[in-house]
């Protein structure tokens, strides 16, 4: 039988062997305790440990939470199977809480879990939750592992107890920049959500375009709501006099309409399609290819030309395995968010295994170390002093009917500051 201390190494040294890393540290695991009624450490402790999940199952990333969810559910029964596969009696349970998409809401969340003791917490998934979680899980010593927080913020200033396992925006606000300047684009309309995320990712959005050569840009916000649906009359009408402005400069196939946002993308699109059909002949880029966007709006899109950037994982055998997998299960192709909550919920299992004990400081003071040498189905998760996820490509993809539907295609690749195109259509 292997003590979870050594099988914990092991396991990352497995997933590191060739890459020239040092695995990490080995710290005891024994005379701790866990929030499980049984006491006595957490090696072949018999006990169950439970993690959070603040996750968005309702509300505007709904169409991602149901995914995730499944995706952190098979992270925990595989953690559970190696375990038991090495004779430990440790278990892990996970505690999913629906934060609506709203910010407040995700911290009483928060709090509600750290009533019931729950000191590792996976999530929150955007970055507006994220900032108004952060102090109360600092003063608290709660561990929060993001999938999917992503607010180029985070990368200009220290955020300790919070772990980003998908990379801030700054390189994705680049690359979408890239595409639309290697689509012919000189002038912009960038609409978008006035929030922790969806501001600081125009601006960066706005200078990289400029910077890449742009010679126009309007931007337009709209303030994102918890709940109801969305009127972008206002900003559409707006957004719909500088087209043609624009248009009458540059010309429709110049012009490049930008829409970073959550799943209410596609209620724009919708809405644009329906009284501002002309902005349709340009070029629309979004963020992360949404599965809502295709339910909504597909069909429409993929007679035009729309585009979206998501960060790209490895592909590996993992990231195979773990994709045929998920697929069985949502009859799907899975996001890339999908991947990174999956292994959130594996550096939350294998950073309290390392810790030795069920306490916030003492995982927060190992899971970078835990971050930098664990390859999971996203692929390294290696970590910046923030705790920002480095290292990573972003994908392009393009709205297309694929055997009668629409559905997002893989059309290239921003690595390296390069955009990397093969569009056939």
């Amino acid at each position: 039988m292997v003590s979870t201390v050594v099988a914990v190494v092991l396991l990352v040294i497995g997933l590191i062997v060739g890459a020239g890393v040092s695995a990490i540290a080995t710290p005891t695991l024994f005379n701790t305790t866990t929030n499980s009624s049984n006491s006595g450490g957490i090696a072949l402790c018999g006990c169950t440990i439970t993690i959070g999940d603040v996750i968005d199952l309702t509300g505007a990333q709904s169409t991602y939470g149901t995914q995730n969810k499944v995706a952190i559910d098979m992270a925990i029964s595989d953690a559970n199977a190696w375990l038991k596969s090495i004779g430990d009696t440790v278990q892990f349970k996970v505690l999913h809480e629906d934060d609506q998409t709203d910010p407040s809401v995700a911290l009483q969340k928060l709090q509600s879990l750290a009533s019931l003791n729950v000191k590792v917490v996976i999530g929150p998934y955007f970055s507006g939750a994220a900032s108004n979680m952060l102090q109360y899980a600092q003063t608290n010593n709660i561990v929060m592992i993001s999938p999917q927080a992503t607010s180029p913020k985070f990368s200009q200033s220290s955020h300790s107890y919070l772990y980003l396992v998908a990379p801030p925006d700054d390189q994705g606000a680049a690359g979408e920049a890239a595409l639309a300047i290697k689509l012919g684009a000189q002038a912009a309309i960038i609409l978008y959500r006035s929030d922790t995320w969806g501001t600081p990712y125009a601006t960066d959005l706005n200078a990289s375009f400029y910077t890449m050569g742009g010679k126009s840009v309007d931007m337009i916000s709209y303030t994102p709501i918890a709940s109801g649906t969305y009127d972008f009359s206002a900003q559409l009408t707006q957004a719909d006099n500088a087209y043609h402005t624009l248009v009458s400069t540059y010309g429709a196939s110049h012009v490049v309409i930008f829409n970073p946002g959550f799943d209410e993308d596609a209620t724009l699109y919708e809405q644009a399609s329906t009284s501002y059909h002309d902005m349709l002949n340009s070029t629309w880029i979004n963020t992360d290819s949404t599965p809502g966007f295709l339910q909504t709006v597909g069909s429409v899109a993929a007679q035009h030309r729309v585009f979206a950037d998501i960060f790209a994982p490895t592909y590996s055998a993992k990231y195979q395995n773990f994709t045929q997998r998920m697929q069985a299960q949502i009859g799907t192709i899975p996001t890339a968010y999908a991947g990174t909550s999956y292994d959130a919920a594996w550096l939350a299992v294998l950073s309290i295994l390392s810790a030795g004990k069920y306490e916030g400081a003492a995982v927060n003071a190992v899971l970078p170390s835990v971050a930098n040498n664990y390859f999971g189905v996203s692929g390294w998760t290696s970590m910046n002093s923030l705790g920002d996820r480095v290292n990573t490509d972003y994908a392009y993809w393009n709205v297309q009917m694929v055997s009668g539907n629409a559905t997002w295609v893989p059309v290239g690749l921003y690595s390296g500051g390069t955009v990397n195109l093969n569009l056939t259509t």
